[in-house]
């Protein structure tokens, strides 16, 4: 559960990959067992990422001792025939394997937004029980690489945390900086820097928008220049922010591409379904909630549309006329309107 990782940093060279899982596997477990079931994993994550699969703990295989490529044949052969309940308990590292493989592949893919794949897969696999924190880690890890950090429910988003008070945007800053072998971009200065408003000063130079939906004024829509004069319970950033640029104990960092090709943003139609949903809960337990991007003129507006299209039974097109009451510059990009017309016709 603590290798995947390590595919970030390698990529393209299977055997440097199984290298590197078995030797940070090593540095808690000494089970041989253990060091190949990584390897199979973190391949499997490779080829999530690379190829768009989730069955690529096969090729594995052939990193393994030869001793064992039969065990793990089989053993891969059970977790796709058997169902996933069958794997507990699951405390030892085989099972948990099986576990977490087998709620991967025989959870069912959706026709629409596949990508809900991920949430449903992962509640599969904390349904096994027993050892679930580490069933569900392992399952997660091949999940999120196959379907993409856009994947990931928004609410759940906001309330992931970890050790030394880490958020969801410190995750985003750790997986950036291991694929760039730690390097910030050398213009931005980002993950790392603090605030990027003096970037996008000199980028995109902007009078300071902050102003509340006419229709719900708890929701504030903000670019860059207004975005730090907004205390929020909650912040949604549709856009590479500063470390502590926002003000907001609970942050989402939603990445959204403002570019017309579908596959610039694939799970395009679950982000707005699924920040409409958000929004209505957060709004619903009193909170207020900031969204807001570089210039507000794209990505913010679409979102903000998305969440009164759901929230008044509006259609899409009404919700963007609202939107632009308080955003006048506002427009939507061909893929942002399409997909906001098929949720909300």
């Amino acid at each position: 559960m603590r290798t995947g990782p390590v595919v970030l940093a390698v990529s393209g060279d299977d055997a440097k990959l199984g290298e590197l899982a078995r030797s940070v596997s090593e540095l808690t477990h000494a089970d041989p067992l253990t060091g190949d079931a990584c390897v199979l994993w973190c391949v499997g994550i490779h080829r999530a990422i690379h190829e768009n699969r989730l069955d690529g703990v096969q090729d594995g295989v052939a990193l393994l001792p030869e001793e064992r490529r039969e065990f793990w044949t089989g053993t891969i052969a059970e977790a796709t025939s058997r169902p996933p309940s069958s794997f507990n308990p699951n405390g030892y590292v085989v099972t948990a394997f099986q576990a977490a493989l087998a709620s991967v592949l025989q959870t069912p893919v959706p026709t629409t937004r596949p990508c809900r794949h991920l949430q449903e897969a992962l509640r599969t696999a904390v349904r096994v029980g027993h050892d679930t924190d580490t069933v569900a880690a392992i399952a997660g890890s091949l999940l999120g690489a196959r379907w993409g950090a856009t994947a990931v429910p928004a609410r759940w988003q906001a309330v992931l945390h970890g050790w030394p008070s880490y958020l969801a945007p410190d995750l985003v800053r750790l997986a950036v900086l291991a694929v760039s072998e730690g390097r910030d971009n050398p213009t931005t200065r980002w993950p790392s820097a603090d605030d990027l408003g003096g970037y996008y000063g000199g980028a995109f130079p902007a009078d300071p928008i902050h102003e509340a939906l006419d229709d719900d004024d708890g929701v504030i829509v903000a670019n860059w220049a207004g975005d730090a004069k907004v205390e929020a319970d909650v912040a949604v950033s549709l856009c590479r922010v500063g470390r502590r640029q926002i003000h907001a104990p609970e942050r989402v960092e939603i990445r959204l591409l403002d570019e017309d090709p579908p596959e610039s943003n694939p799970n395009l139609e679950f982000v707005f379904a699924d920040l409409a949903e958000a929004i209505t809960a957060w709004r619903d337990e009193g909170k207020k909630v900031l969204v807001h991007c570089v210039l507000a003129e794209r990505r913010t507006p679409a979102v903000a549309a998305a969440y009164l299209a759901s929230r008044l039974g509006v259609s899409s097109d009404e919700a963007f006329r609202r939107v632009r009451r308080v955003l006048p510059r506002a427009r939507v990009n061909p893929s942002f309107r399409s997909a906001l017309e098929r949720l909300w016709s």
